[in-house]
């Protein structure tokens, strides 16, 4: 069986990027200091004066990711520039009880069609923050059970 499709292979949907995570916090912190110029000035200030450190602190650690079913191996190697990657290369996937033991420790799944997250494997993910799932929908994902979890799920359509 061959690769599945990856619209771009040298930036992937599932690319992850720490700025955003700080940008995030930084435009809260602003919205929140209200409209004094003064309030948002030193909310600013704060905020640059730690944005290093919280970088910093973000890259000494990879997130854990796993990878279900073969892709591309550009993708991967671009993947494992940021992240430790457990590559699972077989084309059937992973069954439900492989899949709730491989994603123990890990933060992030690039998932396909043929990976099945009921509610019994999402009910399982200690950790997991997103569910990267390279395929057009994602009827095979509880999309309820991973929302109530917190667990961000996203496509590649």
């Amino acid at each position: 069986m061959g690769y599945p499709m990856i619209p771009n292979p040298k930036k992937p949907s599932f690319a992850i990027n720490s700025r955003l995570y700080d940008n995030i916090g930084s435009r809260q912190e602003l919205d929140n200091a209200g409209g004094n110029s003064d309030e948002r000035a030193e909310a600013g200030a704060r905020l640059r004066a730690t944005a290093g450190n919280r970088r910093r602190g973000r890259s000494a650690m990879k997130p854990s990711v796993l990878v279900t079913k073969r892709v591309y191996p550009e993708a991967i190697e671009l993947l494992r520039a940021h992240a430790e990657v457990d590559y699972s290369d077989a084309a059937e996937g992973l069954d439900p009880e492989a899949l709730r033991t491989r994603l123990r420790g890990k933060q992030a799944v690039v998932s396909q069609l043929t990976d099945k997250f009921d509610g019994r494997v999402i009910d399982a993910l200690d950790g997991i923050r997103i569910i990267a799932n390279v395929a057009v929908g994602f009827d095979n994902v509880d999309v309820a059970a991973a929302t109530r979890r917190g667990i961000f799920v996203s496509n590649t359509p």
